[in-house]
């Protein structure tokens, strides 16, 4: 990461700022596109970014990728709550999915090459799958019943 590199963010960053203010939903190159407010959140304000969100979704602009984010601070007695959390979880996502007509299935950004489960997508319908994929496999893994 060279002075180039460094530059042309500057440059790129002093954009961003003229075009979005910093406020909830905006932080420099960072948008705010949705999220569930946890339960111990203090604000009774929507989710946003100055709020404390059990998962979240935000943009990069500079890179142009979608973001999830898991709050995982929380400690379960033992995997049934940890199942149910991300169950819980996965069930608030699809719900936002149905509510803007995201396609619930897509086929995509899976690399066998190198299989793990990014928690970046180029589109919100993949960082979908993807969370899928890690709360189904951990149902799997770990968990004693079949959650539905």
């Amino acid at each position: 990461m060279g002075l180039i590199y460094y530059l042309k963010k500057k440059i790129a960053m002093r954009r961003l700022k003229k075009q979005y203010p910093d406020d909830e939903y905006n932080c420099g190159e960072l948008q705010f596109i949705w999220g569930v407010t946890s339960w111990d959140n203090l604000l009774s304000t929507p989710a946003s970014f100055y709020t404390m969100n059990d998962i979240e979704i935000y943009y990069n602009r500079y890179t142009e990728m979608y973001h999830l984010d898991i709050e995982l601070a929380y400690r379960f007695p033992d995997d049934d709550a940890k199942i149910a959390y991300f169950a819980y979880l996965l069930d608030e996502f699809t719900q936002f999915i149905k509510q803007n007509d995201y396609p619930l299935y897509y086929i995509g950004e899976l690399d066998w090459t190198f299989p793990n489960i990014k928690m970046e997508s180029e589109s919100i319908p993949g960082l979908y799958t993807n969370f899928k994929l890690l709360v189904e496999g951990y149902k799997i893994a770990y968990g004693g019943k079949r959650y539905e």
